[in-house]
């Protein structure tokens, strides 16, 4: 759920609950647009930065996290099959060591 998109919802409800009526003043009609505007403006230059975020990272980052996951399950189940007599049960410590840099490979994508 985007929060601004949420922020912009509110401010839609109020002004359909509210505005629908004659007691709606011009201030509160004026104050109604300013914010859609504002909000529309925030979501853009928050889109730009992201953008920009996104595109700083060079494709090769990608690639080299993407080959070193890659890798990383297939050294684990290589080291598994040599290990275990049951597949169905690796090593606690085989799966502390894959989770944990699993972890860290998701956190370098995000």
């Amino acid at each position: 759920a985007d929060t601004y998109a949420n922020l912009l919802a509110v401010v839609d409800d109020y002004h359909y609950l509210n505005g629908c009526n004659d007691d709606f003043s011009a201030r509160q009609e004026s104050i109604c647009g300013m914010l859609r505007g504002e909000l529309q403006q925030i979501t853009e230059t928050r889109a730009l930065r992201l953008s920009d975020e996104a595109s700083s990272l060079p494709p090769t980052h990608f690639l080299l996290i993407t080959s070193l996951s890659f890798v990383s399950i297939v050294a684990y189940v290589t080291a598994s099959l040599e290990v275990v007599e049951d597949l169905n049960n690796p090593p606690e410590e085989a799966s502390l060591l894959f989770s944990g840099l699993l972890a860290l490979y998701i956190l370098f994508f995000n």
